[in-house]
This record gives C-alpha cells, sequence and structure tokens, in this order.
C-alpha cells in the first residue's frame, strides 16, 4: 500500500516536469511546434496511464489492508457489526463515485461540479470512517485515519479539478501550463502526506489491536484462575472429611 502510493508521488513529480518543460517552451515562444506537443503529450499520456495502474494497486492494496484490519479488530473485540460495516462501505464507495461519474460531461457549471465534488467527498468518507470507528473499539485513535481522507480528498480534488483535465495537444496561450506543473508538483506532495498518513494509521491500528488482544487475553486468564481458586475453595471441605 505505502510502496503505490510512494510510486504515485513520484509519477505526480515526473508528470510536473513534462508539463514544466510543456511550459518552459511555450513561454519562450508563442506557440508549441507540432514535434514538441506530440513528444510531450505521449510521455504525459504515458505517466498518466502508469498513474491509472498504480492508483489501482494502491485502491487494491489498501482494500485488503482494511479488510485484514477491520477482521483482526472485529475478531478481538468480537464485534461483526463493525467488520460488516467496513466491508459494505468499501464494497459501496467504489459504486458510488462510479454513479457519481455519470453526472460529470466536463462542461458542467459552477454550482454543479461544487456538488459533484462534494458528494465525491462524502462517499470517500465512508470507509475510512468505518475504519476510524474499528480502531476506536480497540481503543486506538482516530485522528490518523481522519487525516488520511483529508489527504486522499486534497489528492483526488486537485487531479479532478486542475491537473487531470490539460491536453498538451490544444495547448493554447492562455492556458496556465506554470499553474498546472506546480499543481503537480503540489500534489506529489499531497501524495507524499496520504504516505505518511497511512503509515501512521496502519501502525497505530495494529498496535492498538495488539495491545487490547494482549489486555483481552490477560482478563480471560485473571477470571480462568479466579473461577479455579473458587472451584478448589469449594471443593476443600469435601476432602478434609472423614472417610
Amino acid at each position: 500500500m505505502l510502496a503505490f502510493c510512494s510510486a504515485l508521488a513520484v509519477i505526480e513529480v515526473g508528470a510536473g516536469a513534462v508539463v514544466a518543460e510543456a511550459w518552459k517552451l511555450h513561454h519562450d515562444r508563442p506557440m508549441l511546434t507540432v514535434d514538441e506537443r506530440i513528444e510531450l503529450t505521449a510521455l504525459l499520456q504515458r505517466l498518466r496511464v502508469m498513474e491509472a495502474v498504480v492508483a489501482g494497486g494502491a485502491v487494491a492494496a489498501t482494500l485488503l489492508w482494511s479488510f485484514l484490519a477491520v477482521h483482526n479488530a472485529a475478531r478481538v473485540t468480537n464485534s461483526t457489526r463493525t467488520a460488516a460495516f467496513a466491508t459494505a462501505a468499501w464494497v459501496l464507495t467504489p459504486l458510488l463515485l462510479v454513479g457519481i461519474g455519470h453526472f460529470d460531461h466536463g462542461d458542467n457549471s459552477v454550482e454543479l461540479a461544487i456538488v459533484l465534488m462534494a458528494c465525491r467527498a462524502v462517499a470517500l468518507y465512508l470507509p475510512f470512517g468505518t475504519l476510524a470507528a474499528s480502531s476506536w473499539r480497540v481503543h486506538g485513535p482516530r485522528s490518523p485515519f481522519m487525516w488520511w481522507y483529508v489527504a486522499v480528498v486534497l489528492a483526488f480534488g486537485v487531479h479532478k479539478v486542475f491537473t487531470g483535465s490539460i491536453d498538451l495537444m490544444s495547448a493554447t496561450p492562455s492556458d496556465d501550463l506554470g499553474r498546472t506543473a506546480a499543481l503537480y508538483f503540489v500534489n506529489a506532495v499531497v501524495v507524499s502526506v496520504v504516505v505518511l498518513m497511512a503509515s501512521e494509521a496502519s501502525r497505530a491500528m495494529h498496535d492498538a489491536t495488539r495491545a487490547f488482544a494482549i489486555r483481552h487475553d490477560h482478563l480471560r486468564h485473571d477470571a480462568f484462575i479466579r473461577v479455579r481458586r473458587q472451584q478448589v475453595t469449594a471443593e476443600l471441605p469435601e476432602l478434609a472429611e472423614p472417610v
């Protein structure tokens, strides 16, 4: 999971470098040549394909880790409801994002774009909210999952609104390629923050689940010792009676 996110940050830097090169060439003269457009567009498209593959791997790895983490937390707390909610959230979120995408036609009004972005943010909250609830049930912190969610929403928002729609083949002097390149680099930093938050959340979840399991085993062992002592005490008078 962390390796995929780290690779995604590197790809964002590479895409920013490509757009920055286009901005430099565009800044030196009014228009880019056809060969320059083709070459830079091909580089950017390769990076976008890599970005899609790595992002898919990151989602799959996060999904697998989430199932394991929630399963372990539910097992030590005997809470199957939390595990069921988490599973439903991870299954429902992609469906909601795909459904919301059907309303995004690329030429939406500002108001509709804001509404769609808010709906996406709510859909993305579902899995992170259930993970935070699972962490809370094992007496772990919830804040790392919330910061992880905020970083993911920021990265997704910057990509969706600013960097994902740039087309170097149809770049015109009015296009702000410098701003787009800067936002690519900013998004790389945000994805790096996602890596840090994911690492902190996974470590906190693991430590909390392990500590809860140890406490649970100790309490069960103490309860067994107390019950055994009571049984031995009850049997002592019978053993002391003369035959």
